[in-house]
Protein backbone atom coordinates (compact mmCIF):
# COMPACT_ATOMS: atom_id res chain seq x y z
CA UNK A 1 0.00 0.00 0.00
CA UNK A 2 1.39 3.42 -0.97
CA UNK A 3 1.59 6.05 1.76
CA UNK A 4 0.08 9.42 0.85
CA UNK A 5 1.37 12.38 2.84
CA UNK A 6 -1.37 14.32 4.59
CA UNK A 7 -1.15 18.07 4.01
CA UNK A 8 -1.47 20.43 6.94
CA UNK A 9 -2.78 23.96 6.53
CA UNK A 10 -1.79 26.94 8.65
CA UNK A 11 -4.39 29.32 10.05
CA UNK A 12 -3.09 32.00 7.67
CA UNK A 13 -3.68 29.78 4.64
CA UNK A 14 -7.20 28.81 5.72
CA UNK A 15 -8.13 32.42 6.51
CA UNK A 16 -6.71 33.52 3.16
CA UNK A 17 -8.68 30.90 1.22
CA UNK A 18 -11.88 31.63 3.14
CA UNK A 19 -11.62 35.38 2.53
CA UNK A 20 -10.89 34.95 -1.19
CA UNK A 21 -13.84 32.62 -1.61
CA UNK A 22 -16.10 35.14 0.16
CA UNK A 23 -14.93 37.86 -2.22
CA UNK A 24 -15.44 35.64 -5.25
CA UNK A 25 -17.79 32.66 -4.66
CA UNK A 26 -17.19 31.49 -8.24
CA UNK A 27 -13.46 30.96 -7.61
CA UNK A 28 -11.98 27.46 -8.15
CA UNK A 29 -10.22 27.89 -4.79
CA UNK A 30 -13.13 25.95 -3.25
CA UNK A 31 -11.20 22.70 -3.75
CA UNK A 32 -8.21 23.85 -1.69
CA UNK A 33 -10.44 25.21 1.05
CA UNK A 34 -12.43 21.95 1.15
CA UNK A 35 -9.15 20.05 1.49
CA UNK A 36 -8.14 22.36 4.34
CA UNK A 37 -11.48 21.87 6.12
CA UNK A 38 -11.08 18.11 5.73
CA UNK A 39 -7.69 18.30 7.46
CA UNK A 40 -9.50 19.92 10.41
CA UNK A 41 -12.08 17.10 10.44
CA UNK A 42 -14.82 19.50 9.31
CA UNK A 43 -16.04 16.79 6.96
CA UNK A 44 -19.64 17.86 6.43
CA UNK A 45 -18.62 21.44 5.69
CA UNK A 46 -15.93 20.26 3.28
CA UNK A 47 -18.39 17.91 1.52
CA UNK A 48 -20.99 20.64 0.94
CA UNK A 49 -18.37 23.11 -0.29
CA UNK A 50 -16.86 20.57 -2.69
CA UNK A 51 -20.20 19.41 -4.10
CA UNK A 52 -21.34 22.99 -4.75
CA UNK A 53 -18.01 23.85 -6.36
CA UNK A 54 -18.13 20.85 -8.72
CA UNK A 55 -21.53 22.05 -9.96
CA UNK A 56 -19.74 25.20 -11.19
CA UNK A 57 -16.59 23.39 -12.37
CA UNK A 58 -17.67 19.88 -13.49
CA UNK A 59 -14.35 19.26 -15.25
CA UNK A 60 -12.02 20.30 -12.40
CA UNK A 61 -10.07 17.09 -11.79
CA UNK A 62 -8.55 18.23 -8.47
CA UNK A 63 -12.02 18.81 -7.02
CA UNK A 64 -12.92 15.15 -7.63
CA UNK A 65 -9.72 14.09 -5.82
CA UNK A 66 -10.72 16.17 -2.79
CA UNK A 67 -14.29 14.83 -2.96
CA UNK A 68 -12.89 11.29 -3.03
CA UNK A 69 -10.79 12.00 0.06
CA UNK A 70 -13.89 13.30 1.84
CA UNK A 71 -15.83 10.15 0.94
CA UNK A 72 -12.93 8.04 2.22
CA UNK A 73 -13.19 9.89 5.53
CA UNK A 74 -16.93 9.20 5.61
CA UNK A 75 -16.40 5.51 4.83
CA UNK A 76 -18.07 5.78 1.40
CA UNK A 77 -15.38 3.72 -0.33
CA UNK A 78 -17.24 2.96 -3.56
CA UNK A 79 -18.14 6.64 -4.00
CA UNK A 80 -14.53 7.58 -3.27
CA UNK A 81 -13.24 5.18 -5.91
CA UNK A 82 -15.69 6.60 -8.45
CA UNK A 83 -14.52 10.14 -7.59
CA UNK A 84 -10.88 9.17 -8.14
CA UNK A 85 -11.74 7.43 -11.43
CA UNK A 86 -13.51 10.58 -12.59
CA UNK A 87 -10.44 12.64 -11.69
CA UNK A 88 -8.26 10.31 -13.77
CA UNK A 89 -10.72 10.54 -16.66
CA UNK A 90 -10.52 14.36 -16.51
CA UNK A 91 -6.75 14.38 -15.99
CA UNK A 92 -5.02 11.10 -17.01
CA UNK A 93 -1.66 12.28 -15.57
CA UNK A 94 -3.07 12.73 -12.05
CA UNK A 95 -0.95 10.24 -10.09
CA UNK A 96 -2.44 11.22 -6.73
CA UNK A 97 -5.84 9.83 -7.73
CA UNK A 98 -4.18 6.60 -8.91
CA UNK A 99 -2.35 6.16 -5.59
CA UNK A 100 -5.47 6.90 -3.56
CA UNK A 101 -7.43 4.22 -5.44
CA UNK A 102 -4.65 1.72 -4.79
CA UNK A 103 -4.91 2.49 -1.06
CA UNK A 104 -8.58 1.50 -0.82
CA UNK A 105 -8.81 -2.03 0.68
CA UNK A 106 -10.37 -4.52 -1.74
CA UNK A 107 -12.75 -5.81 0.92
CA UNK A 108 -14.28 -2.33 1.13
CA UNK A 109 -15.30 -2.42 -2.52
CA UNK A 110 -18.32 -4.69 -2.88
CA UNK A 111 -19.24 -5.47 -6.45
CA UNK A 112 -22.82 -4.68 -7.55
CA UNK A 113 -25.17 -7.59 -8.13
CA UNK A 114 -24.72 -9.02 -11.60
CA UNK A 115 -27.74 -8.99 -13.89
CA UNK A 116 -27.97 -11.66 -16.56
CA UNK A 117 -29.19 -10.09 -19.77
CA UNK A 118 -30.31 -12.26 -22.71
CA UNK A 119 -27.86 -12.68 -25.55
CA UNK A 120 -28.55 -10.44 -28.52
CA UNK A 121 -29.21 -13.42 -30.81
CA UNK A 122 -31.86 -14.71 -28.39
CA UNK A 123 -33.45 -11.25 -28.06
CA UNK A 124 -33.39 -10.81 -31.84
CA UNK A 125 -35.25 -14.08 -32.43
CA UNK A 126 -37.90 -13.23 -29.82
CA UNK A 127 -38.50 -9.66 -30.98
CA UNK A 128 -37.54 -9.96 -34.66
CA UNK A 129 -34.98 -7.18 -34.41
CA UNK A 130 -33.64 -6.07 -37.78
CA UNK A 131 -30.88 -3.50 -38.10
CA UNK A 132 -30.48 -1.92 -41.57
CA UNK A 133 -27.03 -2.63 -43.01
CA UNK A 134 -26.52 1.04 -43.88
CA UNK A 135 -26.74 1.91 -40.14
CA UNK A 136 -24.01 -0.53 -39.10
CA UNK A 137 -20.51 0.80 -38.37
CA UNK A 138 -17.32 -0.92 -37.30
CA UNK A 139 -15.93 -0.56 -33.78
CA UNK A 140 -12.96 1.41 -35.18
CA UNK A 141 -15.35 3.88 -36.82
CA UNK A 142 -17.31 4.25 -33.59
CA UNK A 143 -14.17 4.85 -31.50
CA UNK A 144 -12.89 7.39 -34.04
CA UNK A 145 -16.18 9.33 -33.90
CA UNK A 146 -16.23 9.14 -30.09
CA UNK A 147 -12.65 10.38 -29.83
CA UNK A 148 -13.39 13.44 -31.99
CA UNK A 149 -16.54 14.24 -29.99
CA UNK A 150 -14.67 13.90 -26.68
CA UNK A 151 -11.83 16.17 -27.82
CA UNK A 152 -14.29 18.82 -29.00
CA UNK A 153 -16.25 18.63 -25.72
CA UNK A 154 -13.04 18.95 -23.65
CA UNK A 155 -11.89 22.02 -25.61
CA UNK A 156 -15.31 23.69 -25.33
CA UNK A 157 -15.51 22.97 -21.61
CA UNK A 158 -11.99 24.31 -21.02
CA UNK A 159 -12.81 27.48 -22.97
CA UNK A 160 -15.87 28.00 -20.76
CA UNK A 161 -13.75 27.46 -17.64
CA UNK A 162 -11.12 29.87 -18.95
CA UNK A 163 -13.77 32.52 -19.53
CA UNK A 164 -14.98 32.14 -15.93
CA UNK A 165 -11.44 32.41 -14.64
CA UNK A 166 -10.84 35.54 -16.72
CA UNK A 167 -13.69 37.22 -14.85
CA UNK A 168 -12.35 36.22 -11.43
CA UNK A 169 -10.20 38.52 -9.33
CA UNK A 170 -6.49 38.01 -9.85
CA UNK A 171 -5.11 36.42 -6.66
CA UNK A 172 -1.96 37.66 -4.94
CA UNK A 173 -0.06 34.85 -3.19
CA UNK A 174 -0.31 34.93 0.59
CA UNK A 175 2.85 35.30 2.64
CA UNK A 176 3.48 32.29 4.85
CA UNK A 177 6.18 31.41 7.32
CA UNK A 178 9.07 29.06 6.59
CA UNK A 179 7.42 26.32 8.67
CA UNK A 180 4.09 26.53 6.83
CA UNK A 181 3.13 23.68 4.49
CA UNK A 182 1.63 24.84 1.22
CA UNK A 183 -1.01 22.77 -0.63
CA UNK A 184 0.27 20.14 -3.03
CA UNK A 185 0.70 22.00 -6.33
CA UNK A 186 0.57 18.78 -8.38
CA UNK A 187 -2.98 18.17 -7.19
CA UNK A 188 -4.25 21.39 -8.74
CA UNK A 189 -2.34 21.51 -12.02
CA UNK A 190 -4.39 22.41 -15.14
CA UNK A 191 -5.25 19.51 -17.43
CA UNK A 192 -6.00 21.17 -20.79
CA UNK A 193 -4.17 24.03 -22.51
CA UNK A 194 -6.02 26.19 -25.06
CA UNK A 195 -5.31 29.45 -26.90
CA UNK A 196 -8.12 31.05 -24.88
CA UNK A 197 -6.27 30.35 -21.64
CA UNK A 198 -3.02 31.70 -23.12
CA UNK A 199 -4.76 34.93 -24.15
CA UNK A 200 -6.19 35.39 -20.65
CA UNK A 201 -2.63 35.38 -19.30
CA UNK A 202 -1.60 37.80 -22.04
CA UNK A 203 -4.46 40.19 -21.18
CA UNK A 204 -3.33 40.09 -17.54
CA UNK A 205 0.19 41.00 -18.75
CA UNK A 206 1.51 37.62 -17.60
CA UNK A 207 3.47 37.36 -20.82
CA UNK A 208 5.96 34.68 -19.74
CA UNK A 209 3.11 32.35 -18.75
CA UNK A 210 1.24 33.06 -21.97
CA UNK A 211 4.37 32.31 -24.03
CA UNK A 212 4.92 29.01 -22.19
CA UNK A 213 1.32 27.98 -22.94
CA UNK A 214 1.79 28.75 -26.62
CA UNK A 215 4.99 26.68 -26.64
CA UNK A 216 2.98 23.79 -25.21
CA UNK A 217 0.30 24.34 -27.86
CA UNK A 218 2.93 24.08 -30.60
CA UNK A 219 3.66 20.52 -29.41
CA UNK A 220 -0.01 19.62 -29.08
CA UNK A 221 -1.14 21.26 -32.35
CA UNK A 222 1.79 21.17 -34.78
CA UNK A 223 -0.51 22.09 -37.68
CA UNK A 224 -0.93 25.55 -36.09
CA UNK A 225 2.77 26.02 -35.33
CA UNK A 226 3.24 29.08 -37.59
CA UNK A 227 0.27 30.85 -35.99
CA UNK A 228 1.53 30.17 -32.45
CA UNK A 229 5.15 31.12 -33.25
CA UNK A 230 3.91 34.44 -34.66
CA UNK A 231 1.87 35.08 -31.51
CA UNK A 232 4.87 34.28 -29.28
CA UNK A 233 6.96 36.90 -31.10
CA UNK A 234 4.14 39.44 -30.71
CA UNK A 235 3.95 38.74 -26.97
CA UNK A 236 7.71 39.11 -26.57
CA UNK A 237 7.56 42.57 -28.19
CA UNK A 238 4.53 43.47 -26.09
CA UNK A 239 6.35 42.40 -22.91
CA UNK A 240 9.29 44.65 -23.77
CA UNK A 241 6.95 47.55 -24.50
CA UNK A 242 5.03 47.15 -21.21
CA UNK A 243 8.24 46.80 -19.20
CA UNK A 244 9.56 50.01 -20.77
CA UNK A 245 6.38 51.91 -19.95
CA UNK A 246 6.44 50.69 -16.34
CA UNK A 247 10.06 51.76 -16.03
CA UNK A 248 9.11 55.23 -17.26
CA UNK A 249 6.28 55.34 -14.74
CA UNK A 250 3.51 55.49 -17.32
Amino acid sequence: MTTIATKTFSDNEINFLTEKLKQNPASPLFARLADALLSLNKTDEALLLCQNGIEKYPDYAAAYVVLGKINLKLGNFISAKNNFLTAIQKSPTNQIAVKLIQNIPEEKLTEPEKINFPQFEEFEKTHEVKIPENELITIDEFLSIKKIQTEEENINQMDELAQLLSQAEKITPVEVSENSTLPDIELFEPFIVTPTLAEIYANQEEFSDAIELYKTLIQKRPDQKDEFVKRIEELKLKAIEVAKLKKEGK
